[in-house]
């Protein structure tokens, strides 16, 4: 089902879909796409849960933040607020790339409400200087050129080998970024490049994790969310057909990975 719920403390409406009936599961997309990129992976879920699949702020159908605050804190505090309206009590969630690090922004602010994580071609460090760097000239392209930033930021989420096999895939993202304002971007960046490193949460607070991995991530590089599940002790699983979208390039795979993390729920 289909949904909207407006927040007055945003003076927003947010977009969401819930389906499913049993035990309840949030998951929460990336960076520049929206809450279908699960659809396959929900119809699956909702046989035997309750999903919620929440568009981020300035993301699929959901309004613009004001003043461009995109910040990690203000967006899980908005999630929340779905929960609640569907009654979500205590719960897991399932978060690609930035739905990661959104996720982990959760659990920190409430964790008796996050049950466990997983962790979809996404890490809990923060953007080194590289990458902050990088972040820094992806804003500067997006407003030379939203075309190519788009076209670039969509091939390289990709294995770089088989991305010819996924153009009906990239040419959805890109048709469904149009709706994507120039603000919502750029905050949307910047947040991320400003975003905490939540590694000494998880190693104090033991918080459950698991990681799908993919071999050939062009964001992520899989050696180094390798060594990070291993420092937590986590649950992880490496996908060789994989790049950074492991729910298009490796479903089967995907969907062993999420009944496996959800099996261990309590």
């Amino acid at each position: 089902m289909e949904k909207k719920l407006f927040i007055p403390d945003y003076n927003a409406h947010f977009h969401y879909h819930v389906q499913g009936s049993g035990p309840q599961v949030m998951l929460i997309h990336g960076l520049c796409e929206d809450s279908q990129i699960w659809k396959a992976i929900a119809e699956n879920l909702s046989k035997h849960y309750t999903v919620l699949m929440p568009d981020l702020p300035g993301h699929g159908f959901s309004d613009d933040l004001e003043a461009g605050d995109y910040a990690l804190e203000r967006i899980q505090a908005i999630l929340f607020k779905l929960a609640d309206a569907e009654q979500f009590t205590r719960f897991p969630v399932i978060g690609h790339s930035m739905g990661g690090y959104t996720a982990l922004a959760m659990a920190e602010a409430s964790p008796g409400r996050i049950s466990r994580i997983a962790m979809v071609h996404s890490t809990a460090k923060a953007d080194t200087e590289e990458k902050k760097r990088n972040r820094e000239r992806s804003i500067s392209i997006l407003n030379a050129n939203r075309k190519l930033f788009f076209g670039e930021v969509f091939k390289n989420l990709f294995h770089p080998e088989r991305v010819d096999e996924f153009s009906t895939q990239i040419n959805q993202l890109l048709s469904d970024s149009d709706r994507m304002s120039l603000s919502a971007v750029t905050g949307t960046l910047k947040s991320l490049r400003d975003r905490k490193d939540r590694m000494d949460f998880l190693l104090q607070t033991r918080q459950p994790v698991s990681y799908f991995i993919g071999k050939y991530d062009n964001v992520l590089p899989a050696v180094d969310l390798e060594a990070e599940a291993r420092l937590l002790g986590a649950h992880y699983v490496i996908s060789a057909t994989s790049g950074h979208m492991g729910f298009y390039e490796s479903p089967d795979e995907m969907q062993d990975f999420i009944r496996h993390f959800l099996e261990k729920e309590v």
